[in-house]
Parts: structure tokens; sequence; C-alpha cells
């Protein structure tokens, strides 16, 4: 279990990432010993990072439902996160050229009206 600290240089890694499309190095390669429960903790850190950047959650997300697309990325079971309002192009395609590692499947997803 990554301690509160790591866990907080972690997110402001990612969160550093996110905001300059730098890459970040991989939580499992920093820490080969992060379980899911640390992955968890970082997404709330993340999350935490985001809204005080004035970021609002929109819905949330589930994916790797199927035991075909979780065999595909070594996962272990669902994931679950946030879908935050910077998300939506009003109406503009994603680029997947930002992405570093675009996969496609089928995510279940809910989104907040307001």
């Amino acid at each position: 279990m990554l301690t509160d600290r790591e866990i907080s240089e972690v997110a402001r890694s990612l969160w550093h990432a996110e905001q300059t499309q730098e890459w970040a190095q991989p939580v499992s390669s920093r820490y080969p010993d992060a379980d899911v429960a640390d992955a968890y903790r970082i997404s709330l850190a993340v999350r935490e990072l985001k809204l005080q950047a004035g970021r609002s959650v929109k819905g949330h997300k589930v994916g790797l439902t199927s035991k075909a697309m979780r065999d595909m990325t070594g996962a272990t079971e669902p994931d679950y996160g946030f879908i935050f309002d910077n998300w939506f192009g009003g109406g503009r395609r994603c680029c997947a050229a930002r992405q570093h590692e675009p996969a496609v499947g089928r995510s279940g997803t809910g989104v907040r009206d307001r």
C-alpha cells in the first residue's frame, strides 16, 4: 500500500501530465507493489486536484466489464472512474492522437443532465 505522500506525488504527476500533455512515468514502474486500492486512492486524489482547478464531475464510467477486454488489457477486474466537464467537446470528436494507448471497448457511462 502506498503512503499518503506517494499517492499525492503520483496524483500531482498525472495531473501535470494531463495539463501539459507530457508523458508521466507509469505508476506500476514507479511503484511496482502498488495495488488496485492504491489506484483508486490515486484516482480520488486526481479528482480532488481537478475539482480544486475548477472542473466538475459530470458522470461516472465503468469499463472493462467484459472478460475479453480484461484479458486483452491484463486487467483483473472492471474499472471505475469519473467523467469531467472538459471531456465534452461541444460535438467535436475526441482526437485519438492525444491518447497514448487508445483502445476501443464497450463501457457503461452515466452523465448527469446538469
